[in-house]
């Protein structure tokens, strides 16, 4: 929009609400430094070190959100997903769920969490950092509303510091580095919950006609006794679900070699880019569904015919009765030479250039070009 009145306007007034770019001062921004597969475990921890957590938890993509949403479902969690995908009675069901706190935990990409206002959240969880530092800000915005207290939480590799870096720089944010809870700390903080939670119980005066019924019950257990029966009911889940588990916090140690890793890795693809893309042409070939290809079927018949070599392979579009693929003019011409002499199915395999501006086989090409000229004539 900006862009547009610059270009199309003569002299337009600007009106903000705050500074741009700025990160509320209510949101205190940590991060937990995990490798990829302890991502959803991580997640998990987070959640059950922070009992009372009422939070969005940000993915990248609408398959990702429907995925740990579900996880969490079955893990015991409150959890839904928003996404792109879901109808708009759908939506405001969910919605209605998340604002009435049935679901705790609402699992969305960035395009689906579009005018949510929800001014209770506590927490927001990057499971995935977005690109633009500028998305990171309006996430971590949707907590810390109305003067309370928010946590903005992400959950990293090491090659997402430099994304971190790019935030920090635009945003002026520091970001904290905390350990992800061990199974002890989780315990401990959960048992504490529960004992503010018994604090906290409202006591009804009607109870008081079954007291002497509860006291003769439990008579013959000591006040220490009667405590942990209490807390155990609660407790014992956790600590049975807890009671192996390992520590995910990686090493000083694994984190160096991580960041050496993706530093080599970050290298080798920069060096790729300098070298340049592969330049693509664009192939026909007489195949298609009809004789059963497929993109696999056809990489490996590519690959049967050019043994030894190690070929790089475009786009690939199955058709019907025909089929495209995107390959380096070189390897093509000695694909061409042998290939041709094969058959699939009964049909002899046929290969040529396409015309890269449409989906048109050469022959049918060429006919409707023909069909042109005799118009024209």
């Amino acid at each position: 929009i900006v862009r547009m009145t610059n270009k199309y306007m003569h002299d337009p007034i600007t009106f903000e609400m705050g500074k741009r770019n700025e990160a509320s001062k209510n949101v205190t921004h940590e991060y937990y430094f995990v490798t990829a597969r302890d991502k959803y475990n991580a997640l998990k921890r987070l959640v059950d070190v922070n009992p009372d957590i009422y939070g969005i938890v940000f993915c990248r993509t609408r398959n990702e959100t429907s995925t740990i949403a579900k996880s969490l479902r079955n893990d015991g969690y409150n959890a839904d997903f928003l996404n792109g995908d879901l109808s708009q009675n759908i939506r405001d069901e969910v919605m209605n769920k998340f604002r009435e706190k049935h679901i705790t935990l609402l699992v969305a990409t960035d395009v689906a969490a579009r005018g949510l206002d929800v001014q209770e959240l506590t927490h927001v969880i990057n499971y995935q950092l977005p690109d633009d530092p500028e998305v990171y800000v309006h996430r971590s915005g949707r907590t810390g509303r109305a003067g309370k207290k928010g946590v903005s939480v992400s959950i990293v590799h090491s090659r997402d510091k430099r994304k971190m870096k790019a935030i920090e720089k635009m945003s002026g944010l520091n970001f904290v580095e905390k350990d992800v809870p061990t199974a002890r700390h989780i315990c401990q903080t959960r048992l504490l919950h529960i004992v503010d939670q018994l604090g906290n119980v409202e006591v009804k005066p009607e109870i008081e006609e079954f007291l002497p019924l509860v006291n003769k019950k439990l008579e013959h257990f000591s006040k220490d006794e009667i405590i942990k029966q209490f807390v155990s009911v609660e407790f014992n889940q956790l600590l049975a679900y807890y009671k192996n588990a390992k520590d995910i916090q990686p090493s000083a140690r694994k984190k160096d070699q991580q960041q050496k890793q993706d530093s080599k890795s970050d290298r080798r693809n920069e060096r790729k880019k300098k070298q340049g893309a592969p330049k693509y042409q664009r192939y026909y070939i007489n195949i298609g569904q009809k004789q059963n290809l497929d993109p696999v079927r056809l990489i490996s018949l590519i690959n049967e015919f050019t043994p030894g070599e190690r070929i790089s392979i475009g786009k690939i579009d199955i058709m019907k009765k025909f089929s495209f693929f995107e390959m380096e003019a070189e390897p093509a011409t000695r694909l061409k030479s042998v290939i041709e002499d094969y058959e699939l199915h009964g049909k002899k395999i046929e290969m040529d250039l396409s015309n890269p501006k449409t989906l048109i086989a050469p022959k049918a090409d060429k006919k409707k070009k023909n069909r042109r000229n005799k118009k024209r004539r």
